[in-house]
């Protein structure tokens, strides 16, 4: 769920707006791949549109633009290793700090005794082994007491003087690396922000390059060049500033790509499988998660304790090289786009070759004309050109303005929620890996599920569903979380508990030893209420996490569910302006989504309470929306007053 093609411009009358069918049974009809053949009616001189040409002579999603789709669709992948590499290069590192040896007791001479901390280094390789193998991690949640020194991956205590505590391993992340914690801890979240304001800037620069000179693959190109030079770039970043403005221009790259790839894709798939075709692409971007976590792990495995986040980032931006050098050329470029430039015959080129590849012949007695000139030649036949519309009407009318806001604040949730979940497994006090993975898991099936009760229950009815049990399935897990927590303190009052109640964040938690013999507490066994808190926390970490995957699962169905619904709702005079205005809504929950995981630092309960009450406020005022299903789109206005009945 991504960064999407949101700046991108389309003409009020163009036939990929908004990845829906030309015919008026709306957007979900059967994919007719091969074409609809018989008699194309033709004028003069053979003179048809590339829509006609292919519905009738190369197919409409044969070999050749499977092939075309798969290639392009890669791009995908490289947009999910940029977007969700902060997960391993900004996740809270080890640090440690050394306990006396009696907590309430010092030397005869009143000071501390403190021990010696030779052993850090073997225990911290051991600790990182014991990551990769299990699903939670005890040392996260607890204190790991050993010789009287602790190694802890939570954030360290801001009371303590920096003489006190220090970094297991400095280069491990960004957060160690410039000491992001503490009153600093506030800039986590920042340069993960400016990725998603640079792909505001980066949507509207590519889709202007991609419409002018460079055409739509040489957009691309561009693009995975730029992901592969700037996400090097941000590798050998020399201070946090230069980091944020390197990841900004990463995410304009992003953006450009997501633009650039999704027009490619539509503008060689023929009217009825467009639907079907434009929301498959969604079901690359997990796989690209998958791939971050087998890289990340090798990599995690294979550098040992000299692990580096700056690495991580080399290593995620060599597939966009890599793409860029060995798919990008074989991909071809839009015949669409080679005819509004007057390049008729290379247009025909690419339609040859995509029509051979599906086992069909274009004879060349077919000229090809646009939109615009194909009208003039039917203009017995076709009907006058609708007046153009804007954002002023949609929001003059109480209908429409209510539609639009309900959109906005439904892609709001829905990009919210799902950058948080995927970007905020560190502080869950899991398996990072697994985390990253589960999460990659849910989304396809999500997709799926959405589609098919597109078909069953309508539109308005499958996005309340999905936005409302995301809502309750989240504010139950933050609610059920905190409460095993606050009862695991009441029923262990020798431990010290943090007030903050922040599961796997346990940055205040201090172990109190009255309940351990001494040798207990040299070998760093748990005392009964040690281990007692720490069942609790490892329980409220589970709950945390099924409630997430939950809630993720609900949220790329609503996010797949807009995509359709949102394109109904509005007739074509102002389709594309006011699905173009609904998704900043989702632009708008992507730059917030990085603040919201910063709060977990302060409670990891806040960002599921946040999503909770989103997801449902969303689903509420989104019951009062009309059920399109089985309706005509609307050409105008005028004709929505008169087909849609409101419900």
């Amino acid at each position: 769920m991504k960064v999407k093609f949101q700046e991108t411009k389309f003409s009020a009358d163009d036939p990929l707006l908004p990845i829906v069918q030309e015919d008026k049974s709306g957007p979900v009809a059967a994919c007719n791949r091969d074409g609809y053949g018989g008699v194309l009616l033709q004028a003069e001189k053979h003179q048809v549109t590339i829509d006609e040409v292919l519905n009738h002579h190369v197919g409409n999603f044969g070999r050749g633009q499977i092939l075309h789709f798969l290639f392009i669709s890669l791009s995908s992948i490289l947009q999910a290793l940029h977007i969700l590499v902060p997960v391993f290069a900004e996740k809270s590192p080890d640090w440690n700090y050394i306990l006396n040896i009696n907590s309430n007791a010092t030397s005869s001479h009143g000071h501390s005794q403190v021990l010696s901390t030779a052993i850090l280094p073997d225990y911290a390789e051991s600790l990182k082994e014991f990551d990769d193998q299990f699903m939670f991690r005890p040392p996260t949640a607890i204190s790991n007491v050993l010789n009287n020194s602790v190694i802890r991956t939570s954030a360290p205590p801001c009371s303590l003087s920096d003489s006190k505590w220090s970094w297991l391993d400095k280069s491990e992340s960004t957060v160690s690396q410039w000491d992001l914690v503490c009153d600093r801890a506030y800039l986590q979240g920042f340069a993960q922000s400016a990725f998603f304001i640079g792909g505001i800037l980066g949507s509207s620069i590519f889709g202007h390059l991609s419409d002018w000179k460079l055409g739509r693959r040489g957009a691309l190109a561009l693009s995975t060049i730029s992901l592969s030079v700037f996400g090097m770039l941000t590798a050998v970043a020399p201070n946090y500033g230069i980091y944020v403005i390197c990841r900004a221009l990463t995410g304009a790259s992003s953006s450009g790509l997501a633009v650039a790839s999704y027009v490619l894709i539509m503008e060689l798939i023929g009217p009825s499988c467009r639907a079907t075709v434009g929301l498959s692409t969604m079901y690359f971007f997990p796989i690209g998660s998958f791939l971050l976590v087998a890289v990340a792990s090798a990599y995690r495995k294979l550098a040992s304790v000299n692990y580096s986040w700056r690495y991580v980032y080399v290593i995620t931006s060599i597939p966009s090289a890599l793409y860029s050098i060995s798919v990008v050329p074989s991909i071809h470029e839009s015949p669409r786009w080679h005819l509004v430039r007057g390049r008729t015959q290379k247009a025909m080129e690419v339609l040859r070759s995509v029509a051979k590849k599906n086992g069909r012949n274009l004879t060349n007695d077919v000229v090809l004309i646009t939109d615009h000139r194909n009208k003039d030649v039917f203009q017995n036949n076709e009907n006058m050109p609708q007046e153009k519309g804007s954002l002023v009407q949609v929001f003059r009318r109480r209908d429409t303005r209510y539609r639009i806001i309900v959109l906005v604040v439904s892609w709001f949730a829905c990009a919210l929620g799902y950058y948080v979940f995927n970007l905020n497994v560190g502080n869950l006090g899991t398996n990072i890996y697994l985390s990253v993975t589960l999460n990659g898991m849910v989304e396809i099936p999500g997709y799926a599920v959405a589609t098919l009760l597109l078909h069953r229950i309508g539109r308005r009815r499958s996005l309340v569903a999905a936005l409302i049990v995301a809502g309750m399935a989240t504010l139950s897990g933050a609610v059920l979380s905190s409460s095993m927590i606050k009862l695991s303190s009441i029923s262990a009052p020798g431990m010290s508990v943090p007030t903050s109640d922040t599961v796997g964040r346990d940055a205040g938690l201090i172990p109190v030893h009255n309940h351990a013999s001494p040798e207990m507490k040299t070998m760093g066994i748990l005392s009964i209420a040690e281990s007692h808190i720490l069942r609790a926390t490892e329980a409220a970490t589970y709950i945390q996490l099924a409630s997430s995957l939950m809630s993720l699962f609900c949220l790329s169905a609503a996010y797949n569910i807009l995509y359709f619904y949102g394109s109904e709702l509005f007739p074509t005079t102002v389709r594309n302006a006011a699905v173009s205005f609904a998704y900043q809504g989702g632009t708008m929950g992507s730059i917030v989504a990085p603040l919201v995981v910063a709060s977990a630092q302060v409670n990891s309960s806040i960002p599921y309470f946040i999503i909770g009450a989103a997801s449902l406020v969303s689903g509420v005022i989104a019951i009062k929306l009309p059920e399109t299903m089985n309706t005509q789109l609307y050409e105008s206005f005028e004709d929505m007053d008169t087909n849609l009945n409101e419900v």
